[in-house]
Order: C-alpha cells, then sequence, then structure tokens
C-alpha cells in the first residue's frame, strides 16, 4: 500500500474519503486473503471467505468508478456500496459486507459523515449481526459488542472521533485474539480489519491497519497449521446456494420462516419500500440445494456451488500419472492448495442442478438476462483468464456472450471455450463432470493456454459420447434410436410435455427391444419441448 502524504486527523469524512477508506480495505486484504482462505471458514463452510470479500470490495469499488453521476453525499455514496453488495458480493462475506455499509448508510444523517454518525454506526453492529444471521458466530459478536461498548462510553465523539474509532478498532482486534483458540474466524478478521481500515482513515496514516495486518496475519498463520487434506463442509452444508427474491414482505418472511423450518445456514440482505415490495439477497448451506430455492415471488440470480475445497473435488493428475499429450503437467503445485479449473454451466431444469454443482462447476440456474452481471462475476476470476462456459439452450448461450463481452470490455484479456453440442443440460452435464474437477495446470506463462487446451479437449470428448433426437415424430424417434443405441449406453433421458409421456415412453422402449437392452432406466424430463439424448461410455 502506499503511504498517505498527509497525517492530519480527520474529523467529519466526505464521499472522497469514503472511497479512500474502501482503497484501504482493499489493500489490508490483497495482503491477508490467501491466508483468511485457508482458514476453513465457518467450521466448513465458506472456505474463500478472502477472497470473497476482496472480490466484494474490489466489485463495489469498479460499480463506483463506472456511476456517471458521481454522489454528492456519504449516504447516496454508502447506499450505492449497499446495493452493489448486495447484488455483486459473494458468499456469507458478501452479504455481512452489504450489511456493513446499510448500516453505515442508515446512521449517515448528513451530507458528510460526522462523528455521532460513527458513533451511531458501532452501537448498531450488534443489531446488524443479528439482521445478517439468524444466529451469528460467538466471535463476530463479540467484536460486534466491544464496539457497541466503545461508542456507549465515548460522551462526545465530535471532539474525539479519532480516538473513539482508534478505541474501537484495538478493542475488536483484542477481542478477536481472545476468541481464537486453534482457529480464527474468517469473517470476523475482515470485519476486523474494515474497522482497522476506518481508524487508519481518521488517523490520516497507515500505521494503524499496518498493525492490525501483523496480528490478523500472524492469528491466520497459525490458526492455518493444520494436516492435509482439507477437511469436509460440515453436515448440512454440502453445497452453497445465492439467490435474488424480489417480492412482498410476507414472501420474505415465508422464505425465511421455511429456512428456519429446515435448520440451514443463511445470511441475508435487502430493503423494502413503502408498498411493502423489496429485494433481498441469500446465501445458503445446504445439503439440498432444491429444498431452498423459493417457489413464489421473483427468484433470480440463483448460483449453486458445491461447497468443498478445489483438491476435494479435483483430479489429481500427479496422483495417477496420468499424461495429457505425451506431457506431465504439474497440476497440484506443493506451495498452495490446488485450484480448480473454472467451469460455468448454465442450467434450465431443477432435475440438474445438484448433479451438476456436485461436479465442481459453478451452477446459474434458469438464467435470464438479469443474469448477465453474476455470469460476468464469474468470468472475471477465472482462474488463468480463462473458463469453459456449458449453456444448456440458446438464450442462456446469448447471456454468456453477454457476459463475456462486459469483462472484455473492461480490459480483461479473457479466454472463454464453447462446447460444439446440441443444446442440453444432459450434455452440459456430462461436459461439467469432465472438465470441472481438472487441477489448475502450474506452467507460469503458459498456463492461460495449456488450461484452454485441457478444457477444449475434456468438452470435445465429452460431446463425443453423447447423441440428440429432437424429432416429435414416433416413427422417426424409433429409427433414429435404432441407428444411436450401441451396447456402451450409459444413459438415456428423455425430455418431454407430461401429456407426450406415455406414447413417448413407449416408443424408446420399443427401441430398446430391438436393441437387446429393455431394462435400460429411462429417466423422464416433464419439459416444454421434446428431446432424447443418449450418452455412451
Amino acid at each position: 500500500m502506499e503511504p498517505k502524504n498527509t497525517a492530519i486527523q480527520l474529523e467529519i469524512a466526505d464521499v472522497s474519503d469514503l472511497l479512500r477508506l474502501l482503497d484501504l480495505t482493499i489493500g489490508s486484504l490483497e495482503t491477508v486473503a490467501p491466508l483468511l482462505d485457508d482458514l476453513n471458514a465457518l467450521a466448513g463452510a465458506d472456505f474463500d471467505t478472502g477472497s470473497n470479500a476482496l472480490h466484494t470490495f474490489r466489485t463495489i469499488r469498479h460499480l463506483l468508478r463506472e456511476t456517471p453521476t458521481g454522489f454528492d453525499s456519504a449516504p447516496a455514496f454508502l447506499n450505492a456500496c449497499t446495493i452493489y453488495a448486495r447484488s455483486s458480493g459473494r458468499g456469507h462475506i458478501g452479504i455481512l459486507i452489504a450489511n456493513l455499509f446499510e448500516s453505515l448508510a442508515k446512521s449517515a444523517h448528513a451530507q458528510k459523515l460526522r462523528p455521532i454518525d460513527v458513533r451511531r454506526f458501532f452501537k448498531s453492529l450488534p443489531a446488524t449481526l443479528e439482521q445478517c444471521f439468524k444466529t451469528p458466530d460467538l466471535s463476530l459478536q463479540a467484536i460486534a459488542v466491544a464496539a457497541a461498548e466503545v461508542a456507549d462510553n465515548t460522551e462526545d465523539p465530535i471532539t474525539s472521533i479519532h480516538m473513539m474509532v482508534g478505541e474501537a478498532s484495538m478493542e475488536i482486534q483484542g477481542t478477536l485474539i481472545e476468541s481464537t483458540e486453534g482457529w480464527i474466524n474468517p469473517g470476523a478478521a475482515v470485519l476486523a480489519l474494515f474497522i482497522a481500515s476506518l481508524h487508519s482513515l481518521y488517523d490520516g496514516h497507515e500505521g494503524a491497519l499496518e498493525v492490525a495486518l501483523a496480528m490478523i496475519s500472524s492469528l491466520a498463520q497459525t490458526a492455518s497449521r493444520r494436516p492435509l487434506p482439507a477437511n469436509q463442509p460440515r453436515e448440512g452444508a454440502e453445497y452453497s446456494v445465492d439467490l435474488q427474491l424480489d417480492g412482498m414482505v410476507e414472501d420474505f418472511q415465508n422464505y425465511c420462516a421455511s429456512l428456519d423450518s429446515l435448520q440451514v445456514r443463511y445470511s441475508k440482505q435487502g430493503s423494502t419500500d413503502l408498498l411493502g415490495m423489496g429485494s433481498w439477497r441469500f446465501h445458503i448451506d445446504t445439503s439440498t440445494p432444491l429444498s431452498v430455492i423459493p417457489r413464489f415471488g421473483w427468484v433470480r440470480n440463483i448460483v449453486v456451488k458445491d461447497a468443498r475445497y478445489g483438491e476435494l473435488i479435483g483430479q489429481d493428475e500427479l496422483a495417477v500419472q496420468q499424461e495429457e499429450s505425451g506431457v506431465l503437467y504439474l497440476s497440484r503445485p506443493t506451495w498452495q492448495r490446488p485450484d480448480t479449473v473454472r467451469v460455468i454451466a448454465l442450467v434450465r431444469h431443477l432435475e440438474f442442478l445438484e448433479e451438476i454443482a456436485s461436479t465442481g462447476a459453478w451452477v446459474v440456474f434458469n438464467p435470464s438476462l438479469e443474469d448477465t452481471p453474476v455470469v460476468a462475476s464469474l468470468l472475471a476470476d477465472a482462474p488463468g483468464n480463462t473458463a469453459l462456459l456449458l449453456p444448456a439452450d440458446e438464450q442462456a448461450l446469448q447471456i454468456a456472450q453477454r457476459a463475456q463481452k462486459i469483462v472484455e470490455n473492461r480490459g480483461n484479456n479473457l479466454q472463454v471455450i464453447y462446447p460444439t453440442y446440441p443444446y442440453s443440460d444432459v450434455l452440459t452435464s456430462v461436459c461439467a463432470a469432465t472438465a470441472a474437477p481438472i487441477f489448475m495446470p502450474q506452467v507460469g506463462e503458459r498456463t492461460p493456454e495449456v488450461t484452454r487446451q485441457l478444457l477444449q479437449s475434456a468438452a470435445d470428448g465429452s460431446v463425443r459420447r453423447c447423441a440428440l433426437v429432437n424429432d416429435t415424430n414416433p416413427l422417426v424417434i424409433k429409427d433414429q434410436l435404432n441407428q444411436l443405441i450401441g451396447y456402451g449406453l450409459s444413459r438415456l433421458v428423455l425430455f418431454c410435455p407430461e401429456n407426450d409421456q406415455q406414447l413417448l415412453q413407449d416408443t424408446v422402449n420399443d427401441a430398446l427391444e430391438e436393441r437387446g437392452q429393455l431394462g435400460h432406466y429411462v429417466e423422464i424430463i416433464h419439459s416444454e419441448t421434446t428431446q432424447i439424448v443418449l450418452v455412451n461410455g
């Protein structure tokens, strides 16, 4: 981080000062994010808290720069930060950051952020956590209470704002140290860094933030000295589900009640208008993604991901001595946890949601144009600037291409691979199962090109295993199936309208019988269009 030229203490923060706060926080997270990632955060739920926090703050900063009119007041600026964090944040920590900015925005009652506003923000921290989590982590709650107590004990923040912020920051760090017993909560560490950045902002120099960074780095390095392999996600948190729910307050309340009845861990952030309409972002840990998707309101931005570390999903090519084109790629470095390649699947049918997510791919369910920024976000931080995109239909392809253009217009040197295949969730699943577990190669400057070759090869090989029949005429279907069904048939999926199911199923069974495979299980998926997909091998 570049040292600030002035050491003049701040009393009232304007928009430029708040931008400086963002930059300080981003700089600190760039230092410790890899350490926080390696802590198996939330006892096995989010293992990428540091990266998610850094992604969230960077995205907020980028979107603020893209706002053409700028902001004329601290509340307007902080409200924008809240909206950007809600829409583009990642993980539980992204939603916590959105709640922090919302609390700051509600505390700011003037054009600039005044000392009394900061005190109001500190006092609201325990309630902010309870608004975000049904049961906040004890270490998170402890540091929030510590900050609130400092605010309560500060009689006149106007003349001692830097002292109040400094004391709150030190109390938070002390509480974090006391609550660390072999493991540090990465979310609590991010909150401590945010308050330390606020401390440095008001002090006029970065000394306070550097002390906090050294402390958190030491705690994180100590806590992360644990044996390999990585822990499995805790029971009930095998998948993470991110979604946006728009509807009435009653919809929000009913959805929270349903999540509570399922006993899943979730975080949330949102707001309502005067008519009771609102928009809420949820991040949910669950073992059954299908059970947590709302069946009411307008549900969008649904992203599902396997919660395991990449090394638990990926194929260790070194361990099995697998060669690719005569070259053994070093795909498991000894100095860091291995990362899997970026595979993004745009899926239409609920039946394939968990199946594809379990491969390690990022699944965007039932994508629409409103999901374009979500796909762009996943492309923007693809390892090696290389990604495999698996659209389930033509509309999904258009969304993917729009997202790619957004990322490329920002100057990213991005490589995106699109398999040449007939569109179907089945082919999306087969390609994801082959490609998503691949570890990122570690070959220096050649990494992007080698990654592209591996992804292209995996996709091409997967497509060759599949065949589709799109005709609706039973005679044509039977004739084509007779030609396509081979003795290596491993899967047969029939997509059709419910009214046509019996006729088409009988047609498929007749073709199977003629090929001596009548006992083969046929998966039935109700769909508006008819499609039969065969997977061999």
